[in-house]
C-alpha cells in the first residue's frame, strides 16, 4: 500500500477481510466488491486493486474496478484512474465508468478533464445531465451543459431542475426562460407517454411560480395526448394501467391547482379500477388540504369499494391491488380517519405489505405531528424486525420536521425493538442504523451503547457472509456518524 492513513481507521474493514477466505463463489464476490470500493475511498487504493483482482465473476470483477477508479479521483489518488479504466473489459461497465470518473472530476473543479473523457462516450447524454446538475446550484455553466444534450426528454428534466436552482438562488428571470425553453423542448419528445409525463412536471413548476392559468393549460394539453396513449404495460397489469398511471398523475395535477371539475374529467377516462383508486385519492387529498373533507371521504369510500370488489389473478395482480390499497389507508388517515387507515391496512395480501401500508400511516401521522396516532399504529406491527424499520422510518420523518422531542422518544421505541429480534443478522443490522441515528441526534453515549451491543450481536451470527456484511454496514454507519 502507498500513502497510507491510520490502520486504525480501517478496523471494520480488516475485520470484515478476515472473514473473506471463508467465502467461495458470489458470496466472496459480493464482499470483496464492497470491501475493494470502501478501501478506495479511504486511499488504500493498491489493496483496492489487490483485493478486486480476485474476484472470480467477471462482470463484478469489472464493476469493482470502475467504482475504485471513480473513488481513486475523489480520494485525490487519480493517477490510478486511467490504468483502472483500460483493465475493464466489458464495453457496458467502461461506459459507466468513464460516466463516474467525469462525475467525480466535475465535483472536483476539474471541469476540462471531465469534458475529455465525456467526449469518450458513445451516449454522453445521461452523464452530461449529471454535470449540469452536479452540485444542484444553477449558473451559466449548467444551462450551457443541460442544452447541449441530445435527447428532448433528458434536455428537458435537467432544465427543469435547474428551473428549481435558479428559483432557489433568486434568479428569477432566469428561471422563467429555463422554463419556457424546457416547455418548448417537451414538445420534441416523440414517445407519448414521456412528453405527458414532462409536461405534468413543467405544468407543476408553473404552479409553483403562481402561473395557474399557464398550468391549466398545459395539464389540458397532456389530457389531449392521452387520446394517442402509448406505453407497454407490464405482466399483471391490465392494459390499460400505464394509460391509467398517466391520467392519475394529470388528475393529481387539476387537483392541486384546485380545478376539481377537470380532474374529475380526466378520471372518467381511467379505466384500470387501481389506477382509478389511486387517482381518487390524489384528489381527495387535495379536496382535504382545500377544507372538503366530506367530498374527500366520498371519494375514499368508493375508490375502497371499487378496489375491494375487484378480483385479481396470480401475485402481480394483487401487487397492484396491494399498491392502491397502501395509497387508500395513507388518504383516511390524511383526511382523519384514523382508525379507517388501519383497518384498510389489515386488508393488505401479506404481512410484509401490511407492513409498508402502517408505516405510510405512521409517517403521515408523524407529519402531523399526532403522537398518539404513532403509537396506536405502532401496536398493529407485531414482529419485532418490521418495528424497529417502522420506529425508525418515523424517527426520520420526525427529525426533518424538526419534532426533536417526539423524534427522541420514538428513536428510544426503535432500540427496545431492534433488542427483541431472534435472528442475529437482522438484529445487528437494525442495532446499527438505530445507533446511527442516535449519532445524528447528538446523543454519542447512546450511540456508542448501541454500537456495541452491534458489534456484540454481530459476533453470533453463524454465517461468514452475513457477519462480513455487518461489519461493512457498521463501517459505513459509524464513519457517517461522526
Amino acid at each position: 500500500m502507498t500513502s497510507e492513513p491510520d490502520l486504525n481507521d480501517v478496523e471494520f474493514l480488516a475485520a470484515a477481510e478476515r472473514l473473506v477466505e471463508n467465502l467461495q463463489g458470489d458470496a466472496q464476490d459480493e464482499v470483496v466488491s464492497i470491501l475493494a470500493t470502501r478501501y478506495a475511498k479511504r486511499e488504500f487504493v493498491d489493496h483496492a486493486i489487490d483485493l478486486a483482482e480476485i474476484i472470480s465473476d467477471p462482470y463484478t470483477r469489472d464493476n469493482t474496478f470502475a467504482e475504485i477508479a471513480a473513488a481513486s479521483i475523489a480520494a485525490g489518488t487519480s493517477d490510478y484512474a486511467g490504468e483502472l479504466l483500460e483493465m475493464i473489459d466489458d464495453p457496458g461497465v467502461r461506459s459507466l465508468a468513464i460516466e463516474e470518473m467525469a462525475v467525480k472530476y466535475a465535483e472536483l473543479g476539474v471541469h476540462e478533464k471531465s469534458l475529455d473523457l465525456v467526449s469518450e462516450l458513445d451516449d454522453a447524454d445521461p452523464t452530461l445531465r449529471r454535470l449540469a446538475l452536479v452540485d444542484s446550484t444553477f449558473s451559466d455553466r449548467s444551462v450551457e451543459l443541460a442544452s447541449s444534450i441530445s435527447a428532448p426528454d433528458l434536455r428537458t428534466s435537467t432544465l427543469g431542475q435547474l428551473v428549481t436552482a435558479a428559483r432557489r438562488a433568486d434568479r428569477q428571470s432566469e428561471a422563467g426562460e429555463l422554463l419556457a425553453e424546457s416547455l418548448r423542448v417537451a414538445e420534441e419528445i416523440e414517445f407519448s407517454q414521456d412528453r405527458i409525463y414532462a409536461l405534468v412536471g413543467i405544468a407543476s413548476q408553473y404552479a409553483e411560480i403562481g402561473d395557474t392559468d399557464r398550468a391549466s393549460e398545459i395539464l389540458s394539453r397532456t389530457l389531449e395526448l392521452c387520446q394517442s396513449f402509448e406505453g407497454a404495460h407490464e405482466w399483471g397489469q391490465s392494459s390499460s394501467y400505464p394509460r391509467g398511471e398517466a391520467l392519475t398523475q394529470i388528475v393529481g395535477g387539476f387537483a392541486r391547482l384546485g380545478n376539481f371539475e377537470q380532474a374529475d374529467v380526466a378520471a372518467e377516462q381511467i379505466e384500470d379500477p387501481f389506477q382509478f383508486a389511486i387517482a381518487s385519492t390524489k384528489e381527495a387529498i387535495e379536496y382535504v388540504k382545500a377544507g372538503q373533507t366530506d367530498q374527500a371521504l366520498t371519494l375514499l369510500n368508493e375508490a375502497l369499494e371499487l378496489v375491494l370488489d375487484e378480483p385479481v389473478y396470480g401475485e402481480q395482480g394483487m401487487v397492484v391491488k396491494d399498491t392502491a390499497l397502501v395509497e387508500l389507508a395513507g388518504g383516511f388517515v390524511i383526511a382523519g380517519q384514523f382508525e379507517k387507515s388501519l383497518q384498510v391496512a389489515e386488508k393488505l395480501s401479506s404481512e410484509r405489505r401490511r407492513y409498508t401500508a402502517l408505516e405510510q400511516v405512521g409517517k403521515e401521522c408523524a407529519r402531523a405531528g399526532d403522537s398518539n396516532g404513532i403509537f396506536k399504529t405502532a401496536e398493529s406491527i407485531t414482529n419485532d424486525s418490521y418495528a424497529a424499520s417502522y420506529w425508525l422510518a418515523v424517527t426520520d420523518v420526525l427529525r426533518e420536521s424538526a419534532q426533536t422531542d417526539l423524534a427522541r422518544r420514538t428513536l428510544l421505541q426503535a432500540a427496545q425493538s431492534a433488542a427483541m429480534i431472534e435472528d442475529s443478522y437482522e438484529k445487528a443490522m437494525s442495532l446499527i442504523e438505530v445507533a446511527y441515528r442516535f449519532e445524528l441526534t447528538d446523543n454519542p453515549g447512546k450511540a456508542s451503547e448501541l454500537f456495541t451491543l452491534a458489534l456484540v450481536t454481530i459476533n453470533q451470527i453463524d454465517q461468514d457472509q452475513k457477519k462480513a456484511l455487518s461489519l461493512l454496514r457498521m463501517d459505513e454507519r459509524f464513519r457517517a456518524g461522526k
